[in-house]
């Protein structure tokens, strides 16, 4: 449904998966050069991270959440709104522009939040 957009975030150096991924914690739509990553574990636990982030942001700071990310030693996950229903996932190296990738992840996710 929408490879050739997450095809897209595939080519910026450093990632290595990107994914729509429904609230409710469904696979949408999945594209990696990882083989290791499961889709569907993936998509569920992405949908927990995303919730309770928003619900930090929203709780706390009384704010709205921009990207949620997740940092560790073999990479980042980084998720963004794409909807009412969807996240737009990407999973990285350690060693990335993190600049680059959120703004093509915003221009992403818009495209993505008209499609759906």
């Amino acid at each position: 449904m929408f490879e050739n957009i997450l095809a897209e975030l595939l080519r910026l150096d450093g990632v290595k998966g990107a994914a729509v991924v429904g609230k409710d914690g469904l696979v949408i739509d999945f594209e990696t050069t990882d083989k290791t990553i499961d889709p569907d574990i993936a998509a569920a636990m992405v949908a927990a991270v995303y919730g309770s982030g928003t619900t930090v942001m929203d709780r706390i700071m009384d704010g709205k959440t921009d990207i949620v990310m997740v940092e560790g030693d073999k990479g980042k996950i980084l998720l963004i709104d794409a909807g009412e229903n969807a996240v737009l996932t990407v999973f990285t190296e350690s060693k990335v522009n993190l600049g680059l990738i959120r703004i093509e992840m915003k221009r992403v996710a818009e495209r993505i939040a008209a499609s759906l």
